[in-house]
């Protein structure tokens, strides 16, 4: 990535908000599935060690549909300041960055539940879809249906209900047909 002054200083902040960071967005190169974006959360094992649990991968067909949303989510990072880091720029064109991306704990739930949901689906407008809802519900919502596909309270099979049901709720069945051209049109920005 050829850097300027904004993008170094932006890369300057990231540094500093990595090692505290609730979540981690790694944009790598991956051999089978070219650049990738994997989203990891910060946990700590029994002597505090900060381990980061991976919940998912967008790459893709599936990273190109939904990339004007994830970068809706992106704008929302702020400095301790209250000011943007402007991480959006990261998906702009080509994705030339690679390196750890520092997450929010609001805008990390939401690029999880984007992974998760987006990852068996082949309908790209619906995979677009579902990250355009995704990225407009409120962090209540984002961390409710978190915990319903991925806390295992009621069982996997819950949980994988759980997935169906988010899916259903944002794009609709999929023995249906459904025009998504015309509800992405409304909710493109």
């Amino acid at each position: 990535m050829e850097l300027n002054n904004k993008h170094e200083e932006m890369l300057g902040k990231m540094n500093n908000m990595l090692m505290n960071a609730p979540w981690t967005m790694k944009i790598v190169d991956s051999a089978k599935n070219g650049v990738t974006l994997q989203i990891f959360e910060a946990q700590y094992d029994e002597q505090g060690k900060r381990i980061l649990k991976k919940h998912g991968e967008i790459y893709g067909s599936k990273l190109r549909v939904c990339k004007e949303p994830l970068r809706y989510m992106l704008a929302e990072i702020k400095d301790d300041l209250g000011n943007s880091l402007g991480l959006q720029n990261l998906l702009d064109g080509a994705i030339t960055y690679r390196g750890d991306v520092p997450l929010d704990k609001w805008v990390g739930v939401k690029l999880a539940l984007v992974a998760i949901l987006v990852a068996s689906i082949n309908h790209e407008a619906k995979a677009e879809l579902i990250s355009w809802r995704i990225e407009r519900i409120s962090a209540e919502e984002a961390f409710y249906w978190f915990g319903k596909v991925t806390v295992p309270v009621y069982g996997v099979k819950a949980m994988q209900w759980a997935v169906i049901g988010m899916r259903t709720i944002l794009a609709g069945p999929t023995d249906q047909k459904v025009n998504y051209e015309e509800m992405l049109e409304k909710l493109r920005r």
